[in-house]
Parts: C-alpha cells; sequence; structure tokens
C-alpha cells in the first residue's frame, strides 16, 4: 500500500538527524513497504495544530507526533492523528534500560507502521460495509413461460418463496500486534510535554571541616545542560561564610566550578523520586577578615583549586520543578594555615563535608 507519514520531531533543531530519529524514520518505512514514504520535519513549537497545517500541507494520510518522557529515553509516547477518521491516538511504551538506541528506534517505527496499517485496513476493509441488494428484475421483463396459456396456477397453490438476504453485520478489526512493548490507546486529547533539556539549581548550602574549622552557610546556584544519555553538564558558583577559631572576623568562601552528573534514575511523573550522582572541579577563594585592636579591618585571601563530589535525591513537585536534597565533600589541594600577628590560630583543613538543599527548575 502506499501511505504518506508526516512525523513531527517534538524535540530541540537537530534532532531529526540524531540515531533514534533515523532509526525510527528507516522502520516505518521498511513495514510499510515500497508504496510508503516518511516526512521528518522539526518544529519550533510543537501544538496539534500545528502537526495538522503540516498534514494538510503534505496531504498526508496520517501525522505523528513523537515525545519522550525524559533524557533517558526510557518512556515514549506516540500520537498519531489518521486523516482519513479525523481521530488522534496516543500509545505509551517503556523500553529497558539495556536497550540500544536503535533498537528503540526501530521499536517505535514498526509501532508506527502497525497503527497506520491497522487504522487503514479498518476503514477500506469490505466486511464493515453491506453489500449493495442486487435489483429484482419486474414481472414485465421476465421471459414467458412455456405452460403459462395452457395451465392457469391454481388460487390454492403457494407463491413462491424467495431465499432470504443475509446482510453481514459489521465486525471491529482486530488490532495489529505490536512489535515490541506494550501500548495503550486512548482517544483522548491530552499531550505530554516534551522532555526539559536545561535546568537551574538553587540551593542553600552548609559545610563543616574535617579535622579543623571549616564551617560555615551560604547559597549556591548553577546552570546544566542535558548532554545525552543519563548525564549533564554543570557549572555554577556559590558563596559561604563561618567564623575561624582564635580570629575576630570571619572565613568567606567564593567557589566557581564546571562539570557534570550522572541521573540514571530522573524524576518523572510515574516515579517522582530520583537520585544521582555529581563531580565538580573549580577554584575556591579563601577571603580571611580579622578586626585588630585599633578597629581597622584586615583581609587575607588564597586562591585553591578543589573538587566536590556529591550525591543527590530530587522529589518532583511540580512538572517542572524538583525539591533537591544533596550530601558529600569538598576537597581543596591544600590546607590554609591562619595567623594572627604571626602567631598561628587555626588551620583550615582541605576535606569539607557539604549539605545542600534546594530547587531544581527545568526547561
Amino acid at each position: 500500500m502506499s501511505v504518506a507519514v508526516v512525523v513531527a520531531v517534538l524535540v530541540a533543531a537537530g534532532e531529526a538527524q540524531s540515531p533514534t530519529m533515523i532509526s525510527i524514520q528507516a522502520a516505518t518505512i521498511e513495514a510499510l513497504g515500497a508504496g510508503g514514504s516518511v516526512v521528518v520535519r522539526e518544529v519550533g513549537t510543537v501544538s496539534d495544530g500545528e502537526a495538522l497545517r503540516l498534514e494538510e500541507q503534505l496531504r498526508a494520510a496520517a501525522v505523528v507526533e513523537v515525545f519522550w518522557s525524559h533524557t533517558t529515553k526510557a518512556n515514549a509516547r506516540i500520537r498519531i492523528h489518521m486523516a482519513s477518521a479525523d481521530r488522534w491516538i496516543d500509545r505509551q511504551m517503556t523500553f529497558l534500560p539495556g536497550d540500544s538506541v536503535p533498537e528503540r528506534g526501530r521499536t517505535i517505527g514498526f509501532a508506527i507502521a502497525s497503527m497506520l496499517l491497522s487504522q487503514t485496513d479498518a476503514l477500506s476493509s469490505p466486511g464493515l460495509l453491506p453489500p449493495s441488494p442486487s435489483p429484482s428484475p419486474s414481472p414485465s421483463s421476465l421471459p414467458p413461460s412455456p405452460s403459462s396459456s395452457s395451465l392457469p396456477l391454481s388460487p390454492s397453490a403457494p407463491p413462491a418463496s424467495s431465499a432470504p438476504t443475509v446482510v453481514p453485520q459489521p465486525r471491529a478489526p482486530k488490532p495489529a500486534p505490536s512489535p515490541a512493548g506494550d501500548f495503550a490507546s486512548t482517544d483522548a486529547p491530552t499531550r505530554q510535554p516534551p522532555q526539559a533539556a536545561h535546568a537551574i539549581d538553587v540551593s542553600a548550602l552548609g559545610s563543616t571541616g574535617w579535622g579543623g574549622p571549616a564551617g560555615g552557610l551560604g547559597v549556591v546556584a548553577r546552570f546544566e545542560a542535558a548532554i545525552g544519555g543519563d548525564l549533564w553538564l554543570r557549572a555554577g558558583a556559590g558563596i559561604r561564610s563561618g567564623a575561624v577559631p582564635g580570629l575576630n572576623g570571619r572565613d568567606t568562601v567564593t567557589s566557581g566550578a564546571v562539570g557534570i552528573a550522572w541521573r540514571p534514575n530522573p524524576t518523572t511523573a510515574a516515579s517522582p523520586i530520583g537520585v544521582g550522582i555529581r563531580l565538580d572541579v573549580g577554584i575556591l577563594f579563601h577571603d580571611l577578615s580579622h578586626q585588630a585592636l585599633d578597629g581597622s579591618s584586615i583581609h587575607k585571601g588564597r586562591l585553591i583549586p578543589g573538587a566536590m563530589l556529591s550525591a543527590e535525591a530530587a522529589w518532583r513537585v511540580s512538572g517542572s520543578v524538583d525539591a533537591i536534597v544533596a550530601f558529600g565533600s569538598e576537597i581543596a589541594f591544600g590546607v590554609t594555615d591562619v595567623l594572627v600577628a604571626g602567631h598561628p590560630v587555626a588551620t583550615i583543613p582541605a576535606f569539607r563535608g557539604l549539605a545542600e538543599l534546594g530547587a531544581r527548575f527545568r526547561f
């Protein structure tokens, strides 16, 4: 058969050439046969109205929207509009962590073709329409019987009866078997929002020293961008301040870092609790202030490279906001000796414990 399919790509620009979308397109064409064609289009703002305009523009038999629940692409939602029936159909698919990207794409492609073929066959099946009755010949058009002039019909003879006409009843078509995964179909016009590719974290920050004074309170903010799979690239800055024994002042630590986060179990609507691991490297600047007896304020600073490793837990508060908590450690590549009037009063250790409590905003 010949079916034109329009796949509306509901992700950022450039996703049309991703391995997943290439596998989807190839598998759909393979399942539809030589007469089928698949046109992949990227759109800036995804909506059902945009999909219908694309369907009308290309005169396609159907238009398909593919959604992913999150960056791990563990759950996919297929939304297809059949032009001939003017009907939306939704299906959900769940993949295992071990499923490869091409395998997921092929599964989705075969599912799209299965939905198209089953709906097209249902609309065009002859069994769904009752046969047209054949016209009965009029008495005047019947040829005269050879014995009709010599053998009159007896009034008591029963009239010949015609065989009853049986009209087949419409039968609902059997759903086509899906190539993989479990599906749930619905005609509801609800649409799953596109997956978020960026996030901003804002958290309250606390620290403590391991083997010396390094306690403090402050804030930290970071920007994150998904880079594929379960990985996120991070960059941020923070500031905290705490007292140092023997110092008539404070230790204010300003930090800047870049790193990576691995979230194998991100938050979703079905699973609102997620976990992850974060690794950052950057610079720590210690600004030590001391108020002398004459009232003057003295500042001494030191720049030290460092690294931070922490584990996080997240809880989905709403569709785009997570509450996050994290615990870990900070390692400064060196200790800092604090001297007042030439006399050592404290040593800020290289190892510090960190704790964060805040929110993540995805977009």
